[in-house]
């Protein structure tokens, strides 16, 4: 009787440790990981021109590319051409073209600063973007 009660005591014991593995949601749940915050690219661009007005130029920057344009006459004429070099249509383009057109490719305005000499006019703005998630595959991962 004794080595009965034992057996029911252990095999208890045992249906009771198989049915908390089964049951336990610890077990049974997915370890998620943690969710990173967005990851950013940043693009800035310089305009310079000199206050005589002659001999500009616009340089558009981002950790991938540098494209710029220089004009010994009109700022007009750099920009541009930058701006066709980033994909754009117009003939010309003024300074608000080219920044229109830098939004149009998802960058967002950051900062701005501007500096003016007697020689010189500087701006440059900085922008952001954000980078695309990478696309998870058929596991989840």
């Amino acid at each position: 009787m004794l080595q009965r009660n034992t057996l029911v005591l252990i095999g208890c014991l045992i249906s009771v440790l198989a049915a908390w593995n089964l049951l336990s949601p610890v077990q049974n749940a997915h370890a998620q990981p943690p969710k990173a915050g967005p990851k950013w690219e940043y693009g800035t661009l310089e305009y310079y021109e000199p206050t005589a007005g002659i001999g500009s130029h616009v340089i558009w920057t981002t950790g991938k590319k540098i494209m710029g344009a220089k004009s010994e006459k009109f700022l007009l004429e750099c920009v541009s051409k930058l701006n066709k070099d980033l994909g754009g249509k117009e003939e010309t383009a003024g300074l608000g073209v080219l920044l229109d057109r830098i939004g149009e490719d998802g960058w967002e305005l950051v900062t701005h600063t501007r500096a003016a000499t007697q020689m010189n006019v500087t701006q440059i703005w900085t922008f952001k973007r954000q980078l695309p998630r990478p696309v998870a595959g058929p596991d989840g991962l």
